[in-house]
């Protein structure tokens, strides 16, 4: 009777974890790579690896495009469109050099710098090769285009 009460407490344990283990899993949604686009700043050209959602797919329907992008805090640029995209925001937590998102519907935004936030974004791509990214972008507005790629 002792081993069948043990047996049955350490199945209840396990199984309770494995609960909260996919519940977990659920609530944080992996997010697909799709394809890619460039985005132009002077000279230097660099690669943005997308997102496979909705708001890239409309973000697409842009391209090309030349924007200004103003400068927020010396860590990131952004640029408010005109019309609302479509949106999968998501508490982002950190974000890292490099990443391209939307903010609320119609704010993109070019992170400069890592940081921890309290904002919540919907993730668009990121730039892997972003060690110069700071400098180029400078301090103040910048022009920056944005090209799909060929």
């Amino acid at each position: 009777m002792r081993k069948i009460l043990l047996l049955c407490l350490a199945a209840f344990i396990f199984l309770s974890g494995c609960s909260k283990t996919s519940q977990a899993i659920k609530q944080t949604p992996r997010i697909k790579e799709c394809d890619k686009m460039y985005m132009r700043i002077n000279q230097h050209i660099f690669e943005i690896h997308l997102y496979d959602n909705p708001t890239v797919q409309a973000l697409k329907t842009y391209l090309p495009m030349s924007v200004t992008m103003k400068d927020l805090h010396h860590n990131e640029k952004y640029h408010y469109f005109n019309q609302s995209l479509p949106t999968q925001i998501e508490d982002i937590d950190y974000i890292h050099t490099g990443e391209l998102m939307l903010f609320e519907t119609n704010c993109l935004v070019l992170f400069y710098d890592d940081f921890s936030t309290n904002y919540a974004y919907t993730r668009i791509g990121y730039i892997e090769n972003n060690d110069e990214i700071k400098n180029i972008l400078g301090e103040g507005q910048v022009e920056v285009e944005f090209l799909l790629d060929d």
